[in-house]
């Protein structure tokens, strides 16, 4: 087994989008967060490796971009130990600081009693993949969101992930304006009244990954958050 770090994105999708891609939906996060660092050739303090075997073949890959958890990428089936010993070695030889890990449970739990010998489970995530919209009653109108609506658009996007993750969230309004830049997210207006959201957050080769889904409690259980997903 033999670690590769990279310092560019570009070198990073190069070596690991194919090998990423075999398994496109479980591998939405990393290959949404390489295509926006491509995008916005971003990825100054990211930790970028893979780990190959004897055939030069991509058997792991570990995306981080701090202060989050690193991202580990496994092929279908086994990951082999060697692997993830590669992987925590080179970690701790070039003194990178892992907050925690996500990935499927079984992996990250095996990674994480090599690289720190002890853990705790946080939270348990799931990917929901959509292949058909059911024919429902539409509500509303969905439009994209704009500039007009950052006089409510920061607060709703601090309960949102307040409701998702269960914590305090800090109110954003940068990070609200980008997303308004950026084009991802739409509003969903019943009589002219802005009552639900819902977003793209990345974007891979064949799909789209919906997030940001969220309505005020006040105007909950009307289908509103049905037909803006829908």
């Amino acid at each position: 087994m033999q670690f590769q770090r990279f310092e560019k994105v570009q070198d990073f999708a190069a070596r690991t989008l194919a090998f990423l891609q075999t398994r496109e939906v479980e591998n939405n996060l990393p290959i949404g967060i390489l295509n926006r660092g491509i995008e916005e050739d971003g990825a100054q303090d990211w930790f970028m490796g893979c780990v190959a075997n004897d055939f030069n073949e991509v058997a792991l890959a570990a995306l981080m971009t701090p202060p989050h958890n690193i991202i580990l990428a496994v092929p279908a089936g086994e990951v082999s130990e060697a692997a993830l010993d590669c992987l925590s070695g080179a970690l701790k030889e070039q003194e990178i600081a892992v907050p925690g890990a996500i990935g499927e449970v079984k992996w990250v739990h095996a990674f994480a009693q090599r690289h720190a010998g002890r853990f705790h489970e946080g939270l348990r995530e799931r990917i929901y993949r959509l292949d058909q919209v059911s024919d429902i009653p539409i509500t509303g109108c969905l439009r994209p969101a704009r500039e007009t609506d950052m006089a409510f658009l920061p607060y709703w996007t601090k309960a949102s992930s307040e409701d998702c993750f269960g914590r305090p969230a800090e109110l954003d309004g940068e990070g609200a304006r980008r997303i308004i830049e950026r084009g991802s997210l739409f509003i969903l207006e019943a009589g002219g009244q802005p009552v639900s959201m819902a977003g793209v957050c990345r974007k891979t080769r064949r799909s789209r990954v919906l997030g940001q889904v969220y309505t005020p409690p006040y105007f909950r259980n009307r289908g509103y958050g049905t037909s803006c997903v829908a």
